[in-house]
């Protein structure tokens, strides 16, 4: 039998799909761990890969730049919603968690649908260098966010 994260399957190919997922569990485990227990590393090192993705669409608008650009932008993402659903679960009281997830969930779709629709116009409107340019700003805040946050969280014991 094949166990994975307590999930044991006898035979059969269900075998290799219970190994994926749990390595993808594991993975996500992981980056939550560097976003919550290793001093926001996991925050930081997201909104840095997400200022990688303005890098390369400025380098240009070749294939090689597009690519680079969005497989960035997934890490990126990655990292930030990872770390910050994770930061989120240890938030709120028990009691509150549930609620709070749904929240974000809904927060964070609803803004994304909203991002996607804007960027589809201010492509239109002002083309790929506005598309940059307006993505600079939430990422600038995010980064000024964290560098704000984390001296108070070291102070705090955090």
């Amino acid at each position: 039998p094949v166990v994975a994260e307590g999930v044991a399957v006898v035979g059969g190919e269900d075998d290799d799909r219970v190994l994926e997922q749990a390595a993808v569990l594991k993975g996500r485990q992981y980056v939550a761990d560097l976003g919550v227990d290793h001093g926001d590393v996991g925050h930081v090192a997201g909104a840095l890969v997400l200022a990688l993705t303005l890098v390369a669409g400025f380098l240009g608008r070749e294939v090689m730049h597009y690519t680079a650009a969005m497989i960035a932008l997934g890490v990126g993402w990655n990292f930030l919603y990872i770390g910050g659903t994770a930061l989120l679960g240890h938030s709120h009281r028990p009691s509150e968690r549930f609620r709070a997830q749904a929240v974000n969930e809904f927060s964070v779709f609803g803004v994304s649908a909203c991002g996607s629709f804007g960027a589809g116009a201010v492509m239109h409107f002002a083309g790929w260098n506005g598309v940059l340019l307006a993505a600079a700003l939430p990422i600038a805040v995010a980064l000024a966010t964290l560098a704000a946050v984390r001296p108070q969280r070291r102070l705090a014991g955090a």
